[in-house]
């Protein structure tokens, strides 16, 4: 009995802290999905990109960044062009895919960047990964707790 207890609590634990860290990592930027096929082929509608805050001097040319649109809100494009006024750093992007250039593409304040995207992430394994967490933290969790609350409710009959 008390090693399904203990089971039980472990469970529980593992999928509260799994959920944190995927909710922690949504709304702290951290986790980013991509929208449009503008990065294609390197990033695709769909996949995640793991973005961590950057230090505009790390940024290099080749760099994928993301950045604040307020037309489109959260942008990820390639550096193409890095420019220093005094203390500001500029970036001009471009997404590999489109042919030209837009306006929103040039001239981005290091104040306006997000972050650096560090990886990518596709759709068909972060699905897989998702399923997984749930499969192997939530499911047994529930199932232990049924458990639990039905042999509970049978010695409260007896």
């Amino acid at each position: 009995m008390v090693t399904r207890i203990r089971t039980a609590r472990l469970l529980a634990v593992t999928s509260l802290v799994t959920l944190l860290l995927i909710g922690g990592a949504v709304l702290n930027n951290i986790l980013i999905v991509v929208l449009s096929k503008s990065m294609s082929p390197a990033l695709i509608p769909g996949d995640f990109t793991i973005v961590f805050p950057v230090d505009p001097s790390e940024v290099r040319v080749g760099d994928i960044i993301v950045f604040w649109n307020p037309r489109v809100e959260k942008i990820s494009h390639r550096v193409i062009k890095i420019d220093n006024e005094g203390d500001i750093v500029y970036f001009t992007t471009k997404g590999d895919y489109n042919q030209g250039m837009w306006d929103y593409e040039r001239h981005i304040s290091s104040e306006k960047v997000i972050g650096k995207v560090y990886a990518r992430i596709p759709f068909p394994i972060m699905e897989a990964l998702i399923f997984t967490l749930i499969v192997t933290t939530a499911l047994p969790g529930v199932y232990v707790m049924y458990k639990r609350i039905i042999s509970e409710t049978r010695r409260g009959a007896a």
